[in-house]
């Protein structure tokens, strides 16, 4: 994976590693040229604690937690850190959603390529909200995505897809084993939780860290959307494998 600029920030949302594993490269997460170079974020993130517990599913590796702020619902996010961008089904976006249009008034549509490199164009739709626990996320800036397919592989109803750039005013924990995702105030004595800290670089609005096998360091996208522990890109590295790389098909799902 290339990084333009190889130098590491820390950014308002960090995702805490320790609690588990989190997976790499997904074949549904997904990069967004959007229509304005401001990474997309909600117009404004309330709480109503220092910090939140939300209860979420495992999924197929995938973590999904439920959302229901009206009496409309419930409804079901899978959270992608892989992805640059919120997805967001049809329904979803006619009921809570408005339509971004340009000058001209035709609809505003977004360029999204997938990690294997298919490349569709979505339209684009602002959420008026969308709540986890007690978090609000206002004016949600996201792009309309049929998520059907998804559904019918995990065996669950996916309404929409969560991306990072959604938690960059909180601090993002994904407890795998508790089957939870807390979301706390990044200024409050509650963000102080054991852990490994891990500085990313989050210019294309994803978390890429710094991996080292040996003494060789390359880049590695944390994705969350992924059901795969690993996924290496020898290219660029000199490795001595324990057991050489063979061709042949994984086969991840079987219905």
């Amino acid at each position: 994976m290339t990084v333009r600029h190889p130098s590491f920030r820390s950014a308002a949302s960090a995702l805490l590693l320790g609690l588990a594993a989190l997976a790499f490269a997904l074949p549904t997460s997904m990069q967004a040229s959007w229509f304005r170079r401001e990474p997309p974020r909600p117009g404004r993130t309330t709480m109503e604690s220092s910090s939140v517990v939300v209860p979420a599913q495992i999924v197929g590796d995938y973590i999904i937690v439920t959302a229901k702020w009206d009496r409309r619902g419930p409804y079901n996010f899978l959270i992608d850190t892989g992805a640059s961008v919120t997805l967001v089904t049809p329904s979803l976006a006619q009921r809570y959603g408005t339509i971004v249009k340009q000058a001209d008034g035709t609809r505003s549509q977004v360029s999204v390529k997938s990690s294997e490199g298919e490349t569709t164009v979505l339209d684009a739709v602002s959420i008026k909200r969308i709540d986890l626990g007690d978090v609000r996320f206002d004016n949600v800036p996201a792009l309309i995505y049929d998520c059907n397919a998804i559904s019918v592989h995990l065996g669950i109803r996916v309404d929409g897809i969560l991306g990072f750039p959604l938690f960059r005013e909180v601090l993002l924990t994904l407890d795998y084993p508790r089957h939870r995702v807390i979301l706390t105030s990044p200024g409050s004595a509650a963000a102080l939780q054991p852990g490994t800290p891990v500085p990313f670089n989050n210019e294309q609005r994803t978390p890429i860290i710094p991996l080292k096998i040996a003494d060789q360091t390359f880049f590695a996208l944390i994705d969350s959307g992924s059901n795969s522990t690993l996924r290496l890109n020898p290219v660029g590295l000199t490795l001595k494998y324990a057991q050489a790389p063979r061709l042949g098909a994984i086969v991840s799902s079987l219905t």
